[in-house]
């Protein structure tokens, strides 16, 4: 694997070549420096088209001498004919490249996307993670550890995110780095995911942004390396784009992390990726969500909440044991759960240490791990979308629920609680058959 540094031999071009050998001597990787002839030189009698190839390779080679030992050493050069983009991300010398950089100044505040340009066009069909830098000082100042790195890397909770946030900690593990992980969210969406009520859509949740950082957190996992991380959700009030380039220079950010799935047409509009090299002054990663990346993600899920909810039936008893199963030897969390009809008053606390008692007795006398600990909850409401809300609000990583196994007409006629769950949760959900 290497670094694919692109330059057209400007000032700009010579900033992305210190920025790339700058990252290739702290990762250790091998540098390539490319330039690309337009194709139009094709039509050049083959003297004209020889000199043109020449004269580039030659500046290539003196960008190279200017490099530092241990990069130029494993430094190479390379002349190809064709469009920038496409050219840059398929250099079959190179095997597999690591990351492709090239340098942008960016458009500035103007509202309107200018569609183009070899940056952007680069970051929206690689498959390769893409750099583009503004400055080089940054990354200069990091490889040589004179300072750290401050990166905000953007996150969504969508596979596209894993990626980004897994190439950070590649920097991490090279380098000292003070990472803020930044989620944009609106206010009446994020209140519907954790089944809060929204007093106002304009103005902060403390306990929404509490839940929002502990599952910013889960997501994130152990960050490799030296430096600060922070968790950051910002309220949204218009672009995502916007947002996270807000946040960045709060932050004093050198760079912005962003995954893309590679938006075409009018979709690139939306897309936070290319709004961040448009309106941005920071450098800018784009992580694409390949496949083939996403099945190297450095993160296994770990187990280490489990919500078991149950209406004391035999079905929805019989999910307890497994439940348990997942944590007994290891210790965690179990949370029971009894969804009740709605009640008030009086009624409610007449019927609570009840319905807790009943719970506590669902717990396996078999010897269970010392750090175990099991939570009792009892909430009011629709069955399906509580279950969703409490599992949301508590932050596990597994449902364990039981199941009628009805199937044909009764399924039809009764419904299944279990079914309705899969399909309104993100958590994923084991389902135990009746015994019967």
């Amino acid at each position: 694997m290497a670094i694919i540094c692109g330059t057209d031999f400007s000032a700009q071009g010579s900033t992305a070549v210190r920025a790339a050998a700058a990252l290739a001597g702290r990762l250790r990787q091998p540098l390539w420096l490319v330039h690309v002839l337009d194709d139009a030189i094709e039509a050049l009698d083959t003297r004209a088209r020889d000199l043109l190839v020449s004269a580039a390779e030659s500046r290539l080679r003196a960008e190279a001498r200017h490099l530092g030992v241990a990069v130029r050493r494993h430094a190479r050069t390379k002349v190809l004919v064709g469009r920038p983009a496409e050219a840059l991300s398929s250099l079959p010398d190179a095997g597999e490249p690591a990351l492709v950089v090239v340098s942008s100044q960016g458009h500035g505040s103007s509202p309107l996307y200018r569609l183009g340009g070899t940056s952007e066009r680069l970051a929206a069909t690689s498959a390769t993670p893409v750099l583009v830098v503004r400055e080089a000082e940054p990354f200069e100042a990091w490889s040589r550890r004179a300072r750290r790195l401050r990166v905000v890397v953007g996150v969504d909770f969508t596979p596209g995110c894993e990626t980004a946030i897994d190439w950070v900690k590649t920097l991490r593990r090279a380098a000292p780095c003070d990472v803020t992980v930044a989620h944009v969210y609106y206010a009446d969406q994020a209140h519907r995911r954790y089944g809060l009520h929204a007093a106002s859509l304009l103005s902060v949740n403390p306990e929404l942004e509490r839940l929002l950082r502990r599952d910013l957190a889960s997501l994130v996992g152990k960050m490799p390396g030296r430096g600060k991380v922070a968790f950051r959700p910002a309220l949204g009030m218009g672009r995502l784009a916007d947002q996270l380039i807000e946040v960045a220079e709060s932050e004093r950010a050198d760079l912005i992390v962003v995954g893309t799935h590679h938006h075409r047409g009018v979709g690139r509009l939306a897309s936070v990726a290319s709004g961040a090299l448009h309106m941005g002054r920071t450098a800018v990663a784009v992580v694409p969500n390949a496949e083939r990346h996403a099945r190297r993600s450095s993160t296994l899920p770990s187990v280490e909440r489990v919500l078991i909810p149950t209406d004391f039936s035999d079905a929805a008893n019989a999910a307890v044991r497994h439940g348990y199963g997942l944590l007994g030897h290891r210790g965690g969390e179990v949370h029971l759960l009894h969804v009740a009809a709605p009640a008030r008053g009086r009624r409610r606390a007449e019927l609570e240490p009840a319905v807790v008692a009943r719970l506590r007795a669902l717990v396996p006398a078999t010897p269970l791990h010392r750090e175990l600990v099991t939570r009792t909850h009892v909430a009011y409401g629709p069955v399906a979308p509580t279950i969703r809300d409490v599992a949301e609000r508590l932050g596990v990583d597994v449902i364990c629920m039981g199941s009628h196994g009805r199937t044909g007409v009764a399924r039809a006629l009764l419904g299944s609680v279990a079914a309705a769950v899969l399909k309104e949760t993100r958590h994923p959900v084991l389902v135990v058959r009746s015994p019967r």
